[in-house]
């Protein structure tokens, strides 16, 4: 059974799971499934990012794009994202740092110079004695650095790389799919590549 087939957006997804889980729960009595349960919730897996995926980094789902520039304005297909409103871009990016956790910056201590970094150091009578100036922590104090292991990528550059696509609104139309051709004389439809029709 196909649990998921008329959800389109994500919130209509988690109503559906919702629902399905309080009548197929197994604590619930006699109506419980446990493998109808566990079928439903790889179907909403699955289902959450097939929707995921129809969405651009700035969070507007695609099916919003592309939709022209309205019964009023005149407008030719925009070339750029073959009138979709959004592009793709394909990226390869490697393993996440593990030393600044994907960061790019990380903290690295500056040694104290009284004790040299080793949070003690003999007096002149051979007593060995905690440093006062870094507390016996050989760290005089911490400052913050691209990180030297990723040199401040945050993704490790050697190794193997995954490819990543990421969907844009695209930048020429604004999200339209449609350029605006300006001519205040002739009304929407009128104009066909730069020409009126005859």
């Amino acid at each position: 059974m196909d649990y998921f087939d008329s959800a389109t957006t994500k919130e209509q997804a988690k109503s559906t799971w919702r629902f399905w889980v309080q009548k197929l729960h197994p604590d619930k009595g006699e109506g419980g499934n446990a493998k109808a349960l566990i079928e439903l919730n790889e179907q909403f897996k699955t289902k959450m990012a097939e929707l995921e995926s129809n969405v651009t980094e700035s969070g507007l789902d695609i099916s919003e794009l592309g939709q022209g520039l309205g019964p009023t304005k005149n407008g030719a297909k925009c070339e750029h994202c073959s009138g979709k409103g959004y592009t793709v871009h394909v990226s390869k990016t490697g393993e996440t740092c593990p030393f600044c956790r994907g960061r790019g910056r990380a903290r690295m201590p500056i040694l104290c110079r009284s004790c040299s970094g080793t949070g003690t150091f003999i007096t002149k009578r051979g007593f060995k004695v905690k440093c006062k100036t870094c507390s016996g922590t050989g760290v005089f104090r911490w400052k913050i650095v691209d990180c030297p292991y990723c040199f401040g990528m945050g993704e490790m550059w050697f190794g193997p790389r995954k490819e990543k696509k990421t969907l844009e609104k695209c930048y020429k139309c604004e999200g339209t799919g449609e350029i605006e051709l300006f001519n205040p004389v002739l009304p929407k439809g009128m104009i066909m590549k730069g020409e009126a029709k005859k």
